[in-house]
């Protein structure tokens, strides 16, 4: 673990020699420990990461082709059925956790 460690923290300065993207690798380096001692999925949040800024600029886009009525994502049978699933997903994490568990 050591190793490790400290071949982050020479890539990290390495890379740009910068004490700023040492200090962002320390604070994910943590986020990450904390989000594994907590027992939460690591997997997800790189993922949100990664696809953040594609999903956010395909939704800026969709919103002003929606905002001049070039395109009504409500009429999409895809978007309704993507929507449903995101919906039924949140639904059942929510009240997943309120239902008592069976021992």
């Amino acid at each position: 673990d050591l190793v490790i460690l400290v071949l982050v923290v020479l890539a990290a300065l390495v890379q740009r020699a910068s004490y700023g993207d040492l200090l962002l690798t320390v604070f994910f380096g943590g986020v990450g420990f904390a989000m594994k001692r907590l027992g939460w999925p690591r997997v997800s949040f790189v993922l949100a990461l990664v696809l953040a800024s594609l999903f956010e600029t395909n939704l800026h886009l969709t919103m002003r082709l929606a905002e001049t009525g070039r395109f009504d994502p409500m009429t999409r049978p895809v978007f309704l059925a993507l929507l449903f699933l995101v919906a039924g997903t949140f639904v059942w994490s929510v009240f997943g956790r309120l239902r008592p568990r069976r021992s």
